[in-house]
């Protein structure tokens, strides 16, 4: 498995114009409030990344966190697929915290596994709901992990703990993935059963 950052260490690219793109971030980019040159660079760099990485046989793992950082990683695997083949490749993407829903499909589409912490959304595992509620917005809830929708689409959900940034038990990890709850009556309930919830691990 290739990740993008040990590439960025080798050629001297800050990893913070990739797709980890933390939502209190000024990098951050996120698909409803901003447009910049900086996310059109970044889309570009990714594709020729990904793609030289993908002709070498080598998985790839890209962090992305906003729903257009999600975007751009997905069409960075998209070019790399159309350059060099579709491969048994198992590319994925770590955490997908807001994705928009015509790329849910896409993680599908393209073979990408969607991996995501069960400890991370605002209110599960002792995380206050306030301010990353407010961030992401009431309109985009049911776009933010998305564990089910995403499920649902046929595609890979895998989880694991994000240690060392959180507990790395994994039952503790089941405990939050089971025990999630909606922030509104209006929400889609995410959380995947018991055994889609340990077949994820």
């Amino acid at each position: 498995m290739f990740s993008i950052s040990t590439l960025v260490d080798v050629v001297r690219i800050p990893p913070s114009l990739f797709g980890t793109t933390l939502k209190k971030a000024a990098i951050n980019i996120l698909k409803e409030k901003y447009e910049s040159m900086i996310n059109a660079e970044l889309g570009y760099i990714i594709m020729i990344l990904d793609a030289k990485v993908d002709e070498m046989g080598l998985q790839i793992a890209v962090h992305s966190i906003g729903d257009a950082a999600v975007n751009r990683v997905l069409n960075a695997y998209d070019y790399a697929r159309k350059v060099n083949g579709r491969r048994d490749s198992r590319h994925r993407i770590e955490h997908i915290e807001l994705i928009q829903k015509s790329d849910i499909n896409r993680l599908k589409d393209l073979d990408v596994i969607a991996s995501m912490q069960p400890v991370h959304p605002p209110g599960s595992d002792g995380l206050p709901l306030e301010p990353e509620l407010s961030k992401i917005g009431k309109n985009r809830f049911n776009e933010a992990y998305a564990w089910k929708s995403i499920k649902t689409s046929g595609s890979v959900v895998i989880f694991s703990t994000d240690w060392p940034v959180s507990n790395v038990d994994p039952l503790n990890c089941i405990f939050n993935a089971l025990s999630r709850k909606v922030w509104t009556k209006e929400t889609v309930d995410q959380r995947l059963d018991l055994h889609e919830t340990l077949s994820a691990y």
